[in-house]
Parts: structure tokens; sequence; C-alpha cells
């Protein structure tokens, strides 16, 4: 899957996107990488994606978001791993996410997490066809590629609901309108 990942022309990541040593099944490319400033708190310095010319999408949700971009964006605290050009970095509009929270989600108590937010960026942003790859938690596989040891996973957590995530990637990808890359969970297949 790897390299078929890195053929498409723009390859977004989400969070903790481990790539050394799953290059053959996650590829190596990064043109856009969706995140929140907690996202980078379990991820090593290494592990950042540093492509040239990626860009940073980044998705604020608290007053300390926005200080936290600005020091990245200025370069005036040595602590933070994420070293970013400020022509490089994109801030989500807070509407778009509240967009796809009641729109597609069309829930009260969950946000959608930031890998649906990040498809829903590449479905919305004029793309001539969007691919998905590595969407969709169930009880076969570990919540995470890179797990190292069996995660159960659960239909929601605290904060999101994956049952409805995946139903609006089964409608969107039965209507021919994205391509998702299901592996073999019958769940996801039916």
């Amino acid at each position: 899957m790897g390299k078929e990942i890195d053929n498409h022309s723009m390859v977004f990541r989400v969070n903790n996107c481990l790539r050394r040593g799953f290059e053959h099944d996650v590829g190596n490319r990064t043109t856009h990488y969706v995140f929140m400033d907690r996202s980078l708190s379990h991820t090593q310095q290494a592990d950042i994606p540093r492509d040239k010319g990626i860009k940073w999408v980044f998705l604020p949700c608290r007053l300390d978001d926005y200080h936290y971009i600005s020091e990245v964006a200025k370069g005036t605290n040595p602590k933070q791993k994420l070293k970013a050009q400020a022509a490089d970095i994109r801030l989500m509009h807070p509407d778009f996410i509240r967009y796809v929270h009641k729109v597609w989600m069309q829930t009260r108590s969950f946000r959608p997490s930031t890998g649906f937010v990040m498809f829903m960026t590449a479905l919305q942003s004029g793309c001539d066809s969007v691919s998905v790859y590595g969407m969709g938690f169930n009880k076969k596989y570990s919540g995470y590629y890179y797990d190292k040891k069996f995660y159960t996973y659960e239909n929601t957590s605290k904060s999101h609901d994956f049952l409805r995530e995946v139903k609006i990637l089964k409608e969107l990808d039965k209507a021919g309108i994205i391509k998702w890359y299901k592996r073999d969970v019958p769940e996801f297949l039916s």
C-alpha cells in the first residue's frame, strides 16, 4: 500500500503519523499534516514529517492553541517540537469544524475525530478524487497500525463517534465519491 499511497498528488496525514519502519504499508510522502497541539505530545522529533513543501494544517479549539501556533510560526519557543515556516502553516477555521460536526456527524455529544476532519478537508478542497487509507476502527485490529501491543477498539471514545464516521465513509464509498481502502473487515465491506 505504501507505494500506492505515495503515488497520489497529495498525501494528508494526521496526528501521530509514524512512517519510519512502516513505509511499506503507509508510504513515506506527506504533503499536508493535519494536527492539534496535543497531536505531537507523543510523537518523537524524528517522526514529525519534514517533507519539502509540506503544509501544516492546524486545528485550533482553545485560546491556548493560538498561542501555541503563534510560537511555532515565530520560532520563539526553542522547546517546540514543531519547526515550521509561517508561510507553510494553515489554520482550520472553527466554522469548518462546526460544519463537519453539525452537518456530517449530526450529533451533539461527539465531535469529529482529527482524522475525519482531515478527510473532510480533502473532500471539500476541490480534489479530483479522494482515496482513504487507515480510517475505520474495528475489533479485529488494534487501534493504530504502529501499536506494539493490541488495544481493544471501542465504537466511541469520550469524544468521537467512530461508528458514525464509518457509516459516512461507507456511504460515500458506495456512491463512488471516494475510494476507501477497507482491508478485509467484513462490516466495512457490507
